[in-house]
């Protein structure tokens, strides 16, 4: 009889290309504004959330000058915002932009992973804030990565 082999690996063993993360990033954008626009507000404030992780995430190996990120610190780096914005190292630069600095905050804490078990709906208004929020510092960051 065959041995049967393991397809996977160990977490720590596992690398995640640092262009996944912002792979998706655009994808969660694409259907937080889908969502939006379905009335699904809720649902579309919970991935702007998302949509920041991974760029954080995609900008923390650009700060390290990484062309991948283990799954394990990945893990290990998690979905807190400010400390996501610490291990890019920019939080200096966006505490410079007021506007951004402020709209960052208000994100942080109001967005959780936890939104997920959330059976309450929110309005309109909140979700095209939360959106407006998330495109402009997607916008920024984006700036921030470039050469």
């Amino acid at each position: 009889m065959k041995a049967r082999t393991s397809r996977s690996r160990s977490a720590s063993n596992n690398r995640i290309p640092a262009n996944r993360f912002r792979q998706a990033a655009d994808e969660r954008w694409k259907d937080a504004r889908c969502l939006h626009a379905n009335g699904r507000f809720e649902g579309a404030i919970y991935l702007c959330g998302y949509v920041l992780e991974c760029f954080l995430k995609f900008a923390v190996c650009q700060a390290r000058k990484r062309k991948s990120m283990d799954s394990g610190e990945a893990k290990h780096l998690g979905h807190n915002l400010v400390e996501l914005l610490d291990a890019s190292r920019m939080r200096a630069a966006l505490v410079q932009k007021r506007d951004l600095h402020v709209a960052f905050v208000g994100i942080g804490d109001r967005w959780a992973p936890e939104m997920r078990y959330s059976g309450s709906a929110s309005d309109q208004k909140s979700s095209e804030t939360f959106l407006r929020d998330t495109r402009d510092l997607r916008n920024w960051l984006q700036t921030q990565l470039r050469p």
